[in-house]
């Protein structure tokens, strides 16, 4: 999605949040569209204002505008648009740490496999491991053949890593 960003050649001053927030955002999708936000975001493309020189995120105070305040700062407001700079409040959820994980794996948005930082081995690498211990090979010698613990080898054999590939 491309952002469109409104020239602003002077700082406006707003007589309200609800003001600073909803002139920065483009409703015109309608009511079932995301509506953007269109300013500056974040480098993790969440849109982001100062109001009462306190930084906000705007799908934030989107929600908060909307449904009230968010009274457990551990709670995230979620996407269901998976937009990060949709401000709709019908998109918007709240949600624990766990449930953000949960939906972000469900959408194929973390990184998993030899694509995540910690992997130790390809997924060739890894095949090639659950293959051989299912043929009934020592966890401890397929281990040292992959420079990897004899607990990676049984959790890649169990399904607690790598498993989608089993």
């Amino acid at each position: 999605m491309t952002q469109r960003l409104r020239p602003r050649r002077f700082p406006r001053i707003y007589a309200s949040l609800a003001d600073a927030l909803w002139d920065r955002v483009d409703k015109s999708t309608g009511p079932d569209g995301c509506w953007l936000w269109m300013e500056c975001c974040c480098c993790n493309g969440y849109g982001r204002f100062t109001w009462e020189s306190r930084p906000r995120d705007s799908h934030r105070v989107a929600y908060e505008l909307t449904h009230g305040p968010i009274n457990d700062p551990e709670l995230f407001v979620m996407h269901a648009c998976d937009t990060p700079m949709c401000c709709n409040p019908a998109h918007l959820r709240l949600g624990t740490t766990a449930e953000n994980m949960r939906d972000a794996a469900a959408k194929g948005r973390t990184a998993r496999g030899a694509k995540h930082g910690m992997a130790k081995l390809t997924e060739k690498e890894a095949t090639e491991v659950l293959r051989r211990r299912r043929e009934g090979e020592r966890a401890v010698d397929i281990a040292t053949a992959f420079g990897i613990s004899p607990s990676h080898v049984v959790s890649i054999a169990k399904g607690r890593n790598w498993g989608w590939l089993s």
